[in-house]
């Protein structure tokens, strides 16, 4: 009897760009909610993965955390998630939500009283993030060189309180804190919120950036790194989740040991580094795969089980989905996310293919992120774009919410291409939203095409291909 993450595909939701149910131009819950029967039905998925919709300033789009045990205004209520979730149960399908352990937002009660000195809850707090002293007893005096992920914002990974006069510790933004791991009380904390949306009936978790849960108390400099070398990238998920940058030996570890088990599987993505067609050789798929399988332990489940199958294998399972698709190289085996470019502007559509039927029936749990079955592409993005429509729309939903002033200015994110509004049908911004300016634009080959409805009816089209293979995996021979 197998667990219901190894029988269906994670299908990965980014709640702003899904469905807008109030035509405000950001998704939000309830359009999610509509779009269930599409899923369940038409699709076949099963298992909805749902990035954050936790209340947040948003400067990192929800991963910036402002109350763990609250919806944020812009997605809904937390009544619109109990709705949510009773209905994914309702047509027997299960929900893994982000966790965002290793920070928070610095509008976070947490981070408001341990930065304060003055704030009454001062000295149970005051230990819950990293507080470094200045090296000069001055803002200018920073403990060390590390850098922030996001160092072309900026460079320092610390940031000066005023209040407290420490340096606080941040891997990415500085509105973004870390939490001080070695506190016990912290731990405790985050075992409170696991069990509190358990019991609101969620299924699983996705964890992010566990790879920069613990910091080096010596404090040293890190070495200079020579930009000019090939650095591996890799994506970890653990159920808990875990999204880790590090080699394979680092994140095998996630699996635990015989005696301490940790996670379900980690979620490799460890092709990532192979950026292009050209890089897609049968050499370098068959080392990537076997590097992993080689050194997962036994009796664990990948979310891939790379077994290099012959073309004339795959040409077989054509057959069987009752589809053709012409094959010359098998180069991919690629599963987009929010933060990488989508497998057909990589690698262009018939690849993008030969990935669907690798990742849908080889042994473990592949992933799908949103738009991916109907083969949409990355929109380039050449002006600022805003991040909302109006501050009205979030005072109007919530007269308590912090002003978040810049959501309202011109920015932009090298990630938004990937993020742009998922397409459904020809009408009005491809079904997404109605008489509303969508957060970010759209993809104008909706018109021509590349939306459900136009792909639902055509035999050959990528979703289709997906839908088959979807229901062929479920399958007794399969599972």
């Amino acid at each position: 009897c197998q667990e219901f993450w190894q029988t269906s595909p994670i299908y990965q939701i980014y709640p702003k760009s899904y469905a807008d149910s109030n035509n405000d131009g950001i998704g939000d819950i309830t359009g999610i909610r509509g779009k269930l029967d599409y899923l369940k039905d038409d699709l076949g998925v099963e298992m909805v993965w749902l990035n954050p919709v936790y209340e947040s300033p948003q400067f990192d789009n929800g991963y910036d955390i402002m109350d763990y045990r609250s919806i944020d205004p812009v997605f809904g209520t937390m009544n619109d998630m109990e709705l949510l979730i009773t209905d994914l149960h309702d047509r027997g399908m299960k929900l893994i939500m982000d966790f965002v352990p290793n920070h928070t937002s610095d509008q976070h009660a947490w981070f408001n009283a341990s930065s304060d000195p003055d704030h009454a809850q001062h000295d149970k707090y005051k230990d819950y993030y990293i507080w470094v002293d200045s090296k000069d007893g001055t803002e200018n005096g920073i403990p060390n060189n590390w850098q922030s992920v996001f160092s072309d914002v900026e460079k320092s990974a610390w940031e000066w309180s005023a209040k407290r006069k420490q340096f606080y510790y941040h891997a990415f933004l500085k509105q973004q804190p870390d939490l001080n791991f070695r506190n016990e009380a912290v731990l405790a904390e985050l075992d409170g919120v696991l069990a509190f949306w358990m019991d609101q009936g969620v299924d699983g978790f996705r964890c992010d950036a566990v790879g920069f849960m613990f910091e080096a108390t010596h404090l040293r400099d890190n070495p200079l790194v020579d930009p000019t070398l090939n650095v591996n990238i890799l994506y970890s998920s653990v159920y808990l989740y875990s999204s880790v940058y590090d080699d394979v030996d680092s994140v095998i570890r996630y699996y635990g040991t015989p005696w301490v088990d940790e996670a379900d599987f980690p979620m490799n993505f460890r092709l990532i580094d192979l950026e292009h067609a050209s890089a897609w050789t049968g050499t370098a798929i068959e080392t990537t795969v076997l590097e992993w399988m080689t050194k997962m332990p036994a009796g664990k489940w990948p979310n891939w089980d790379v077994k290099m199958l012959a073309v004339k294998t795959l040409c077989m399972l054509c057959k069987l989905v009752g589809v053709f698709v012409q094959i010359t190289v098998l180069y991919v085996l690629q599963i987009g996310n929010h933060d990488q470019p989508r497998v057909v502007s990589r690698l262009g559509k018939p690849l993008a293919i030969c990935a669907a039927f690798l990742t849908m029936t080889l042994s473990g749990t592949p992933g799908m992120y949103y738009g991916e079955e109907i083969g949409m592409e990355d929109l380039p993005i050449t002006n600022p774009v805003r991040r909302v429509t109006t501050k009205a729309n979030f005072a109007k939903r919530s007269k308590t919410h912090l002003p978040r002033p810049h959501l309202l200015s011109l920015q932009q994110d090298f990630r938004d291409p990937v993020r742009t509004p998922m397409q459904w049908d020809t009408t009005e911004n491809a079904g997404f939203c109605k008489n509303c300016t969508p957060w970010l634009p759209l993809n104008q080959n909706y018109a021509i095409g590349l939306n459900v409805e136009d792909e639902k009816v055509d035999a050959t089209s990528v979703f289709n291909i997906y839908k088959r293979l979807i229901n062929l995996r479920s399958q007794d021979t399969f599972l």
